[in-house]
This record gives C-alpha cells, structure tokens and sequence, in this order.
C-alpha cells in the first residue's frame, strides 16, 4: 500500500501576491511554489530594561533592517516586506527577582503604521484587541503577521516602513542600574524580490 503523504497548506515562501501570511516567522524557509521572490528568517537580540516608566520596549517591522543579514539582502534584491515578526521575552530571572522591581504589565501587536508607543497608561494600551497580560518574571511571545493589501505591498530595500509594531508595557518595572529584566529574541520572515 503506498505511504500517504501530508500536504500543507502552508508555504513558507509565500507568492508574492500573496495578501495574508500564514506561516511560521521563525521556520527555515521551504522550497515551496515556484516563485519570483525568496523568503529570509532573520533576528536580533536586544535587551528589556527599566526605566522612570517602567519597562516599555516596542520593535517595528522595519526593524528588520537592525538584523546583521539585512545588508547582505537588501543589496541584492530590489524590494522586501516583512511577512511576520515575533518577540521572545527570557526573564533573567525565572519567577521573580529581589534585584529589581517586578511588574504586571501588557504586550500588543498593531497593524499601524503609525508608532502608538510609548503608552501612558495601561487602559489605553488595553483598548487594543491584541492585548495580553505580561509578566517581567516570566517568559512571554508575540506575534505580528501580514494580514492586509496594504501590508502585503512591497517597500524598496534603499528606504523602509514599518506596518506594525509589538511591544510589552510594565510600569512598575523602574528598576535602573541592575541590568536587564531579562532579552528579546526580535524575529522576522522578510520576503525579498527584484534581483539587482
């Protein structure tokens, strides 16, 4: 009897009509269809500390163009847009820490294009439908993916602009001078067309 196989409806290298991004932001890339355009995963690191207002840390999808891998695309291709991002918080200290002030808080992922941070109080940045409860001592993920015409255009490498942002708010987190509460592992699947 011959081996089923499971096909998924999922690609990681989308088409480039595509409008709506499905898949993972931080899998390596499939073969996938065959395509004018090419799928990148692509990180950085960045630390998450206190301050007067607490710890808010917010990442745009522009800040692809921070990942170490983004000069070496950008000059070789034309034109990119960011698929989806995703923030990985790692407290340094698992369940809490008597070096710093820990803090509740709140973490958001926006379809603006325009930066709401920083927020000034948590009842505004609950509004948003995306919204999720925040812990500074424990780990927590985020995720922004392209949903949208408007996301899904394509943005010459030579200039940037972000269609959203993510970013966590603990305002009780005002903790200076100890180090971090903990890092940010800021990921992306940048799709890039238009070979030079």
């Amino acid at each position: 009897m011959p081996k089923k196989t499971r096909k998924s409806g999922k690609t990681s290298n989308p088409s480039a009509s595509a409008i709506v991004y499905t898949g993972s932001v931080r899998a390596a890339t499939g073969s996938g269809v065959p395509n004018d355009a090419v799928t990148v995963h692509m990180s950085f690191i960045n630390a998450m500390t206190g301050g007067t207002v607490g710890l808010q840390n917010y990442y745009g999808t522009v800040n692809c163009t921070s990942c170490a891998d983004w000069s070496k695309y950008s000059a070789l291709y034309d034109e990119y847009r960011v698929l989806g991002m995703q923030v990985d918080y790692w407290p340094n200290a698992l369940d809490g820490s008597t070096q710093v002030n820990q803090s509740a808080g709140m973490s958001v992922s926006t379809h603006s294009t325009s930066n709401p941070f920083p927020f000034t109080s948590l009842s505004v940045i609950g509004d948003y439908g995306t919204v999720q409860p925040f812990y500074t001592s424990r780990p927590c993920k985020i995720v922004w993916k392209m949903a949208s015409t408007e996301e899904s255009q394509f943005t010459p490498t030579a200039s940037s602009g972000s269609q959203g942002y993510v970013g966590f708010w603990a305002p009780n987190a005002t903790s200076t001078g100890s180090g971090a509460y903990g890092y940010a592992l800021v990921s992306f699947a940048v799709q890039f067309r238009g070979r030079t």
